[in-house]
């Protein structure tokens, strides 16, 4: 049989990804067996931590992995592969699959994974999966600076330190976070790191132009079966066409541009939508 090569989403943080992984499931694509609730599987989750740290990276500051070689780039790419074959693939593929599969590197079936920093380490991704096809969603910085704003906020009002929370405190766990990035919290912040994982995207896009395909999140919202029959082609997925219907009658697509009804995002857009990013995007011309 042959060996599929991955489906690699990329994207910055609250751009539409977990949506269209959502999306990708329901039409036949493996994304993991432990996800966590925004579909991320917690297998590549943990590599891409391990990826980040090597490079002295993270996810909300990026600037390091511009300065990353190709010695670093072989030896993660050496230390990745061999976790894809061994016992913690359970993680990912499940018990089932796990048995029928010595090797996520060998799958014969459509699969792929979601996760943000892939922005940051596709390369690396690319190096071990050269054939890996890469959808890249995009959405426009207004929404994607307040929705992460929002999640934090929301983060810092819900703590509540139960057991498991308490000890992990006391012991310095490393993966017990107050929040997840106090940079955020700074607006302007927000729209700089979309500018940085947009940047990168871009880059990748013109790295490996045959082997991606760029989907705009308010377009996806307002087309939704169009725009899914293409990313379906380009997933190469057996998808009927009333499958798809069906699916796109549940996509909201009041979300297109959220921030339109807040004047004080909208102020926040009219000093942003001259940058050459917005223009290059379609952004630079929002009703408000």
């Amino acid at each position: 049989m042959k060996i599929e090569s991955p489906i690699i989403i990329i994207g910055m943080h609250r751009s539409g990804t977990t949506l269209l992984t959502k999306l990708l499931e329901k039409f036949g694509l493996f994304v993991g067996h432990k996800k966590r609730k925004n579909y991320e599987a917690t297998f590549f989750q943990k590599l891409n931590k391990w990826l980040l740290y090597q490079a002295n990276v993270t996810w909300d500051s990026t600037g390091n992995i511009a300065y990353v070689d190709e010695d670093f780039l072989q030896s993660v790419s050496e230390v990745a592969k061999k976790r894809l074959s061994s016992v913690f693939r359970m993680e990912f593929l499940g018990p089932k699959k796990f048995i029928n599969n010595t090797s996520i590197s060998e799958l014969t079936f459509k699969w792929g994974w979601k996760d943000p920093v892939n922005s940051i380490t596709i390369d690396v991704w690319k190096n071990i999966f050269p054939k890996a096809k890469i959808i890249y969603v995009y959405r426009n910085p207004i929404d994607v600076a307040q929705s992460l704003k929002v999640r934090e906020e929301k983060r810092r009002k819900d703590r509540k330190l139960g057991m498991k929370q308490r000890i992990k405190q006391k012991l310095l766990f490393r993966d017990y976070q107050f929040n997840q990035s106090y940079l955020i919290n700074d607006f302007s912040k927000g729209i700089d790191l979309w500018k940085e994982y947009v940047n990168l995207n871009e880059k990748t896009l013109e790295k490996y132009p045959n082997d991606i395909i760029k989907i705009k999140y308010e377009d996806l919202l307002e087309n939704p079966s169009g725009k899914l029959a293409e990313i379906i082609d380009f997933c190469e997925l057996i998808v009927s066409k009333s499958e798809i219907e069906k699916v796109s009658s549940i996509i909201d697509s009041s979300r297109r541009y959220g921030f339109i009804n807040n004047p004080e995002l909208c102020n926040h857009y009219l000093t942003i939508k001259q940058d050459p990013l917005m223009t290059k995007l379609g952004y630079d011309n929002i009703p408000i």
